[in-house]
């Protein structure tokens, strides 16, 4: 292999799928090949990889649209999240990952993701909130716990946050 391959293809499977959305070619009928979903697929993760976001956004979504496995979908989220958060759109990671969390109630994986966006953008309500629900999957997450704690005690909620610290070094 060398370095030009991934492009190559990118460049190839671009043009497969895009070439019959051009204006010339609506009105003609192109047969949609079984692994249509499967190259979308790859050549979003590929533009993902060559940190190429908003192809690989774009890819991803139309992915989506293929209606595609659970496992699948919900790597999807995954690296559209991703996406998101290398881009800076905190507004389209934070939807992403809550539509991520209702079709995926008991992944822990994109309230993680929201814990950490939260985090990272200092929205104290919000993180208040997501710390709940991932306390409510998984009561005994010591991170959490005391991420708990120390919202607690921001808020001056001293003797709340004292009985999770003593819960948590017992």
């Amino acid at each position: 292999l060398n370095n030009k391959q991934p492009m190559d293809f990118l460049n190839l499977a671009t043009a497969y799928i895009e070439l019959p959305k051009k204006q010339a070619f609506r009105s003609e009928r192109f047969p949609q090949s079984e692994q249509y979903a499967g190259l979308l697929y790859n050549t979003a993760k590929g533009f993902l990889e060559l940190k190429k976001y908003p192809q690989a956004i774009k890819y991803f979504k139309e992915f989506m649209a293929t209606n595609p496995t659970d496992e699948l979908k919900r790597n999807t989220y995954v690296y559209l999240n991703m996406a998101y958060n290398e881009l800076k759109d905190y507004v389209q990671q934070e939807h992403i990952l809550q539509e991520g969390a209702e079709k995926f109630p008991l992944a822990i994986e994109f309230l993680q993701h929201l814990y950490n966006l939260y985090i990272e953008t200092d929205n104290k309500k919000k993180l208040a909130e997501v710390v709940e629900r991932i306390l409510k999957l998984d009561p005994n997450n010591t991170q959490i716990l005391t991420l708990k704690a120390k919202l607690l005690m921001s808020q001056e909620k001293v003797e709340e946050a004292f009985s999770i610290y003593e819960r948590l070094y017992k």
